[in-house]
């Protein structure tokens, strides 16, 4: 086959998207089937879509989120324990800006909190973390003798659907 010729054998519907021939090379030739390049394609869209449509506001209108049964809402910052809040590091306040992005800026605040709960000695914490993508995540610490010290017991990362419900059955556990 001369080396100006794509061979188009694995589907019909090939597009070839890549061809690069330096004299020094064999022919590299790159088709993708066109149900391929039409999934990337709706994917890259759905990923500005989200991108566009307002991520963190969203998360943080979950600050309404009213606590279960049993549960106190802490004012934040001065509701929390020491303890807390330095395992917690340095986070946003509600509606303070915090950096949403995976780029890396020291000191920059990469998370936001959402709202904390107490429900005896466990404290609900709902954050939202930058990175590849914004995403919520809820920590339940548990505070040791004294309250010198906070345990992480349990905690969600990623995608909910519903922050105040996970944060909830968490509450209850």
């Amino acid at each position: 086959m001369p080396a100006g010729d794509a061979q188009r054998t694995w589907f019909p519907e090939t597009i070839e998207i890549l061809r690069f021939e330096p004299p020094f090379l064999c022919v590299l030739p790159l088709a993708l089937p066109l149900w391929a390049v039409a999934i990337s394609a709706a994917l890259m869209a759905g990923a500005l879509a989200m991108a566009a449509s307002g991520a963190p506001a969203q998360a943080a209108a979950t600050s309404d989120c009213p606590a279960p049964p049993g549960a106190v809402n802490v004012a934040l910052p001065s509701g929390l324990p020491p303890a807390l809040r330095d395992a917690m590091g340095n986070i946003a306040l509600p509606g303070e800006p915090f950096d949403s992005s995976d780029v890396y800026v020291k000191g920059h605040k990469y998370r936001r909190y959402i709202f904390v709960w107490n429900v005896g000695a466990r404290w609900i914490v709902a954050t939202e973390q930058g990175g590849i993508a914004l995403r919520p995540a809820i920590y339940v610490y548990r505070l040791g003798k004294g309250g010198k010290t906070a345990t992480v017991i349990d905690k969600r990362i990623g995608v909910l659907n519903n922050v105040c419900g996970a944060a909830t059955k968490l509450a209850g556990r």
